[in-house]
C-alpha cells in the first residue's frame, strides 16, 4: 500500500491522493470501455434493410481487426476525470468516416458475397445521424490509491469535542471603585469591564483548538477565563 506523505502536484480536482500510474491507468482503461461501447453501437446499425453491420463485421477476423483499429485510429476521444475519481471517457467517428473505413475493410479482407461496397452509403441514410458516439468509465487501481499514514484526529476525537464547557467571572472593584454589580458591568470603563455572564465555547471551537496541537489545551478549557487574571478570585467549576 502507497502512504500519502505530501499533497500531490498538478492532480485533478479530487485526485490528489492517486498515484500517475492510477492516473494513466484509469484513463486507459476509461478508452478501452469506450470503444467497447462503440462498436457494440456499430454492430446494431442497419447496413440494409435486412442485414445489420454485426454480420459483416463477424465475416472474419481481418475484417473485424481492421474495422477496429481503424476506429481507434480515427476516432475523436476525449477523457474527463471527474472529481469523485471516475475516468470518463467520450469517442466519436462520423458516419461517413465509418462508412470509408467499412469500405476499405470490405475491398481488403471481405471474401463473403452478401454484402457490396453499396451497401455501406445505404446504411449512412438509414442510420438517419451524423455520427456515432460512445462513453466508457473507469476508476483508478485500489492499489494506486495513496493512504494517509496517520488517521485524521476528527475521527478520533475526545468525548469533551462533542460538549459544550460553561464558565463564571466574578469582578472585584480596585481601590477607589464604588459602583454597584450591576454598573460594573454596563458602566464601568472599558478598560476595566468583566464577563460577568455565563460563557461557552462550542464543541467545535474546542475541537478546532484541540486538532491545532496547542500545548495545555485540554486542561486550559477546565480553567475559567479572565481578562484580567490578576484581579480574578478563585472560582466554581460549573
Amino acid at each position: 500500500m502507497a502512504y500519502l506523505e505530501r499533497p500531490q502536484p498538478g492532480r485533478p480536482a479530487g485526485w490528489e491522493n492517486v498515484a500517475s500510474e492510477g492516473l494513466e491507468l484509469a484513463r486507459r482503461a476509461a478508452e478501452a470501455d469506450a470503444f467497447a461501447a462503440l462498436l457494440d453501437e456499430a454492430y446494431g446499425l442497419k447496413v440494409t434493410h435486412a442485414r445489420r453491420l454485426r454480420e459483416f463485421l463477424e465475416s472474419g477476423n481481418a475484417v473485424r481487426d481492421t474495422v477496429e483499429a481503424l476506429l481507434r485510429r480515427d476516432s475523436t476521444v476525449k477523457i474527463d476525470l471527474e472529481p469523485d475519481q471516475v475516468a470518463v471517457a467520450s469517442v466519436r467517428i462520423g458516419m461517413r468516416e465509418l462508412m470509408r473505413i467499412l469500405t476499405r475493410a470490405f475491398e481488403d479482407h471481405y471474401k463473403g458475397d452478401q454484402f457490396a461496397a453499396a451497401d455501406f452509403r445505404e446504411m449512412v441514410l438509414l442510420a438517419g445521424r451524423e455520427d456515432l458516439a460512445a462513453s466508457g468509465l473507469a476508476t483508478p487501481p485500489e492499489a494506486t490509491i495513496l493512504r494517509n499514514r496517520y488517521a485524521p484526529i476528527e475521527y478520533n476525537a475526545p468525548e469533551w469535542a462533542a460538549t459544550k464547557v460553561a464558565a463564571v467571572g466574578r469582578y472585584e472593584p480596585g481601590d477607589g471603585e464604588t459602583l454597584d454589580k450591576t454598573a460594573q458591568v454596563t458602566g464601568a470603563p472599558p478598560r476595566r469591564a468583566r464577563r460577568a455572564a455565563v460563557q461557552s465555547r462550542s464543541a467545535g471551537y474546542a475541537a478546532r483548538r484541540y486538532r491545532s496541537g496547542i500545548p495545555g489545551v485540554a486542561s486550559g478549557l477546565e480553567k475559567r477565563h479572565c481578562a484580567f487574571p490578576e484581579r480574578c478570585t478563585p472560582h466554581r467549576r460549573a
